[in-house]
């Protein structure tokens, strides 16, 4: 694993949706009302605020009955399209993977890895173009073939007509989702044999916060750099006095693990550290390295028994410790993990390199402790639930499109909101920042046109401050662009379960339904008033 889930904090998120809407809203009111003030008049004013008394009506008194036959409606229509000959792909997809995914001599958890990656991209690669292609053509069809025009002669108002489409093509993708995960599920079981099966594992990890000390023992910013242009995972020396050193928190018996023959507790703890040789020395003898639990405020430290590190061996690793370890100064004398090192919740671990001339390689993921472990389908249920959030935002997109423009248009537009937020959301949050290196857009052609390279520091004089000026303008609107495009890689939790990880719900499973919820109220406001203000005889 090399990536560190971190808690999503909703507080701040609901306060800077908050302020987003409102201001978004609130611009949208007084652009709409100067625009009445002077082609109205004084009874602009007036105009606006009876349309929102009706708007804020129809909400209020939506029929249920009227939103569940539209839904029917439009999955019946959805059927008639033979939208389901997707599941022929899908099987056509597993019956021949297992052609080029099988490798014999490959390590069982590698082996999970590309087998449930491959199932769960599959899934989201063809649930979503679906989607998205019935929801951005279902009503400009309808009102093509004037078919939307019997619907707004009954009883029947707009933010049903568009609750209906939103709830009718989620139904269509969720049966196909559901079919298609089962399948997907049955077959990953089918796909491995009794010992590679026991590599689907849901592990629950605890992270801490990682320090360091340098060779002679003093505090450091970070370890030692081999030379490694990947700056992820910093080194200690061997047998000397630097440690990479590990704070948990929140450390208590439910962090233990109850030996079921025994009945005794135990500390899972497992590593992936990396190892960096100077020399080549006895390929046969690994890296060796030691585990020392240290509670400063008692003046006590407990160590255990020196192992070998295995590398790029998922779940080699793993220690399973006693609650009683021995004293390093007394090694008669033991300390009881929990009573006697740790301390209000918290454990310190240092690790340290026992081969001298030899270097051990780590980042703050390398290191965690597992608490008892959820089961698979679980975490593979809960990497569909996402898969599920991220097709209903594709739907709702989509829908909003479709009530403004054609269905072409609409679907160009979605797909490209979506691949944006999938693909690009990261980089396109750097370049709000103007954390891109090159500068911003201005720069960026001005180099291009001077031929200096995005490493090279631009020259001090006018022109850059000129130039930096300039950029900031181009800088607001990809600012106000990185909030109109959701971060869609939220929902993509495959990385969780294909390596063995349980789906966390505070960083992983929170923020994708947080975004889900922040970008479809909105959306689903501004299709219903695109709707109803819209001319239906339009085509």
């Amino acid at each position: 694993m090399t990536f560190e889930p971190v808690p999503f904090n909703l507080l701040n998120g609901l306060i800077e949706w908050g302020a987003l809407v409102g201001i978004a809203f609130g611009a949208l009111f007084l652009l709409l009302l100067v625009l009445l003030l002077l082609t109205r008049g004084a009874s602009g004013p007036v105009i606006l605020v009876t349309q929102l008394g009706e708007s804020v009506k129809d909400w209020l008194t939506m029929s249920p009955r009227r939103i569940w036959a539209l839904t029917v409606l439009t999955f019946r229509e959805a059927m008639r399209r033979k939208v389901f000959t997707i599941g022929v792909i899908f099987i056509l997809l597993i019956m021949f993977a297992g052609w080029y995914l099988d490798d014999g001599t490959e390590r069982p958890d590698m082996q999970v890895k590309r087998y449930v990656s491959f199932m769960l991209t599959t899934i989201s690669w063809l649930i979503l173009p679906v989607v998205v292609i019935l929801s951005c053509w279902g009503l400009p069809e309808d009102i093509r073939a004037r078919s939307l025009h019997t619907v707004v002669t009954k009883p029947v108002k707009r933010n049903e007509i568009v609750l209906g489409r939103i709830f009718g093509f989620t139904l269509v993708g969720t049966v196909a989702l559901l079919a298609m995960s089962a399948a997907g599920f049955a077959w990953l079981m089918r796909s491995f044999d009794e010992p590679t099966r026991e590599s689907l594992t849901a592990r629950v990890p605890v992270y801490g916060e990682l320090s360091w000390l340098n060779k002679e023992g003093n505090e450091a910013l970070q370890g030692d750099n081999v030379g490694d242009m990947w700056t992820f995972r910093s080194y200690i020396a061997g047998n000397t006095n630097a440690r990479a050193i590990w704070d948990f928190d929140d450390i208590d018996e439910n962090s233990f693990r109850t030996n079921p023959e025994t009945g005794e507790l135990e500390l899972h703890v497992e590593s992936t550290f990396n190892v960096f040789r100077s020399f080549k020395g006895d390929l046969e003898q690994g890296i060796l390295a030691r585990y020392t639990f240290v509670n400063e405020k008692d003046e006590k430290i407990g160590a255990v028994a020196p192992f070998e590190v295995k590398e790029f061996r998922d779940g080699a690793n793993v220690m399973i410790l006693p609650r009683k370890i021995p004293d390093t100064s007394d090694p008669s004398n033991t300390f009881d993990i929990l009573d006697d090192l740790v301390d209000d919740g918290k454990l310190r671990v240092q690790v340290e390199c026992l081969t001298a001339g030899q270097y051990l390689g780590m980042a703050p993921p390398d290191l965690f402790i597992r608490l008892p472990e959820e089961q698979f389908a679980a975490s593979y249920a809960k990497a569909i639930l996402g898969i599920w959030m991220m097709m209903f935002m594709a739907v709702v997109l989509s829908v909003c499109l479709s009530c403004v423009v054609k269905g072409p248009v609409a679907t160009l537009a979605a797909a490209s909101i979506l691949v944006i937020g999938k693909s690009f959301s990261g980089f396109l949050t750097k370049l709000a920042a103007g954390d891109v290196e090159g500068g911003g857009v201005i720069e960026g052609i001005v180099r291009i046109h001077r031929h200096i390279t995005p490493n090279i520091e631009f020259q001090e004089g006018t022109g850059k401050s000129v130039v930096k000026a300039i950029d900031t303008l181009p800088q607001v609107y990809i600012q106000l662009s990185r909030y109109l495009i959701p971060d869609l890689s939220n929902f993509d939790m495959t990385e969780y379960v294909a390596n063995g990880f349980d789906v966390p719900f505070s960083a992983a499973l929170l923020p994708a339904i947080a975004t889900t919820v922040g970008y479809t109220i909105p959306w689903i406001i501004l299709a219903y008033f695109a709707l109803k203000y819209r001319e239906l005889e339009s085509k």
